[in-house]
């Protein structure tokens, strides 16, 4: 990956599993931030894919949005809407346009 003209990551190779917990550490610039925007397919690598179990997640961008959950540093506030609404909110933007399946999902309010 690059921006600009620096080179970011490059030939980066990681294998994760269920139930664990992941961290990002590393400098300003060391590319966490575009690594994250790369996972959650708010952004296209310049180079390469991302599989999960095989399959690409930028070709099939909707098998990754159905696994993750992204919560960015910087969250758009709406005082007029309590927290319940505004995770329907956010389940709507991101596809789920049925109340019910919406509760149905873990953690739901």
């Amino acid at each position: 990956m690059s921006y600009g003209k620096t080179k970011i990551f490059s030939d980066l190779n990681a294998t994760l599993h269920d139930g664990g917990l992941i961290g990002l550490l590393g400098p300003n610039g060391a590319g966490k931030t575009t690594l994250l925007k790369i996972l959650t397919t708010l952004q296209k690598p310049t180079k390469g894919d991302v599989l999960i179990d095989g399959t690409s997640m930028i070709a099939h961008p909707n098998v990754m949005k159905n696994l993750l959950g992204y919560l960015p540093q910087q969250v758009p506030y709406f005082p007029n809407l309590t927290a319940g609404e505004y995770l329907n909110y956010i389940a709507g933007m991101k596809g789920m346009k049925k109340l019910k399946r919406r509760d149905e999902r873990p953690g739901h309010f």
